[in-house]
């Protein structure tokens, strides 16, 4: 092998190798950036059940917390599903996958809205003991 080609390809490994440091670094910044607002979410609930529990009573306080979660999650799960509206280049294809349609989406939904109102409902008729 020549001294060209092996300098070619020390370059290029090296240029793969600072790529992959840099998109690690960027992956465990967000995934650490995502558990640490899991943790923020967590304890917003607490103290919001905290503040709300003696004011509506605790099972009240559970629902006023779990249909605001539920909200907050449809709204994304919209927000999610909303197309971009840039162009798209006429010279590439749209070859994309087929999307599942919108009904899916909003089944998805009810089925968790349904979820938790039965949790509730059970936990407030005593039925289930934690």
């Amino acid at each position: 092998m020549n001294r060209f080609l092996q300098d070619s390809l020390l370059g290029v490994e090296n240029a793969a190798e600072e790529a992959g440091h840099k998109v690690l670094s960027r992956l465990l910044l967000g995934v650490s950036g995502c558990l640490t607002a899991l943790a923020g979410l967590g304890f917003l609930c607490a103290s919001s059940f905290l503040a709300l529990s003696p004011l509506l009573g605790a099972g009240w306080a559970t629902f006023v917390i779990g249909a605001g979660l539920i909200v907050l999650a449809g709204v994304l799960l919209a927000l999610s599903g909303r197309r971009s509206s840039k162009p798209v280049p006429k010279a590439v294809p749209a070859a994309a996958p087929p999307s599942p349609p919108a009904a899916e989406a909003a089944e998805t939904g009810s089925i968790i809205a349904f979820t938790a109102a039965f949790v509730l409902a059970r936990y407030l008729a005593g039925e289930k003991q934690d």
